[in-house]
């Protein structure tokens, strides 16, 4: 299955400080005209504001509303990553000590089983990787969606589909843990 093909639905994360985007929305730095807005943007590059695409204000409930939705959004994708990383470590840390301590230590080597299945156990029930992908997408489609509103999208369009992809390549070849730990089992030097 090729991803890189078909970057459409997801636009990657952009990074964590606030935005700039005709007031404070979102989770990139990014300030498409300046501090002092549209008109010093077009009047620099010989047009004026009237030459500009016509933009829509976006009505202060619902910007506070993306604002807040986009913020939480975010704080799960990276709360779901960080998990995600932890549990895929302890999977494979613990993975690795099961066939070395059976042998030494059967009695530990037991114990150890018991905590990867936990870890295995929770990996399933709370899927980390899957709702950091989903929070992830969710965060950058409504940045994409600022940007559009901005009317600085298609100008930066480039740019943005460059990060797309990159985004897209860490989260399909970030491995999940039951992958992992088949990996592991295979290269065991038990299985050899």
């Amino acid at each position: 299955m090729n991803h890189k093909k078909d970057p459409k639905g997801l636009i990657p994360p952009l990074g964590n400080l606030p935005v700039e985007l005709h007031g404070s929305l979102g989770h990139v730095s990014f300030t498409p005209y300046g501090k002092s807005g549209p008109q010093d943007h077009f009047k620099d590059h010989g047009g004026s504001v009237a030459d500009a695409v016509v933009q829509k204000e976006i009505p202060p409930e619902v910007k506070k509303l993306v604002a807040l939705k986009q913020s939480e959004y975010a704080k799960k994708a990276n709360t779901f990553r960080m998990l995600h990383y932890i549990l895929l470590s302890w999977g494979a840390i613990l993975g690795i000590l099961t066939p070395i301590l059976i042998p030494a230590l059967p009695y530990i080597a037991q114990w150890v089983s018991v905590a990867v299945v936990v870890v295995i156990s929770i990996d399933q029930i709370f899927r980390p990787k899957d709702k950091w992908s989903l929070y992830s997408k969710a965060t950058d489609l409504i940045q994409l969606q600022l940007f559009k509103k901005a009317g600085v999208y298609e100008e930066n369009k480039e740019l943005i589909d460059t990060i797309i992809n990159t985004e897209l390549e860490i989260l399909t070849t970030v491995p999940g843990l039951n992958d992992a730990l088949r990996k592991i089992a295979e290269n065991s030097p038990t299985n050899k």
